[in-house]
């Protein structure tokens, strides 16, 4: 959170992405609501093993994505995560 907190105070708006990859496997610590509220990601993706002990993803942390209209993909429910990404969009392959 203080690192997500730095980046906002200095770079603001620039930080504006259509994909996020979301810090420490989702953990509550980590994509604070003021950090996505700048960030604003169409896509977020979460690397995190399956039925990990730490409990990762935060439940929190998956709320606090929906709540900016991101679309969450996880490697815990999918495997690995390929993009595409063109001038105009951003495919999951």
């Amino acid at each position: 959170t203080p690192l997500e907190k730095y980046l906002v105070e200095t770079y603001g708006k620039t930080l504006d992405s259509e994909v996020l990859k979301v810090g420490h496997h989702g953990s509550g610590s980590s994509s604070s609501q003021d950090f996505l509220n700048i960030v604003t990601p169409d896509f977020s993706t979460i690397s995190v093993g399956k039925d990990n002990d730490y409990g990762h993803p935060s439940a929190r942390v998956i709320k606090r994505l929906e709540r900016v209209g991101s679309t969450v993909w996880r490697t815990d429910k999918t495997g690995d995560i390929v993009l595409q990404v063109g001038k105009s969009n951003v495919v999951l392959e």
